[in-house]
């Protein structure tokens, strides 16, 4: 049985700290929810790829990074 790899879309502010934000960044966006890198429930996250620079994959890495051009 094949493990599918883990998509990585929220990151907690303790997870964060740790990556930091991303360069430039005036604002972020903010929600409970589950933390996908520690598994913390119901905790303030932002988006790990477009706040933090945490990318689970490229095709997520590349749609960030269109994103960021609009």
């Amino acid at each position: 049985m094949k493990k599918e790899p883990k998509i990585i879309l929220t990151c907690c502010f303790k997870c964060g700290k740790r990556y930091g934000t991303k360069k430039n960044k005036g604002a972020i966006g903010i929600w409970n929810d589950t933390c996908d890198l520690c598994g913390a429930k119901d905790v303030p996250c932002a988006s790990a790829p477009h706040d933090f620079g945490v990318y689970s994959n490229d095709e997520i890495r590349k749609n960030d990074k269109l994103q960021d051009l609009i």
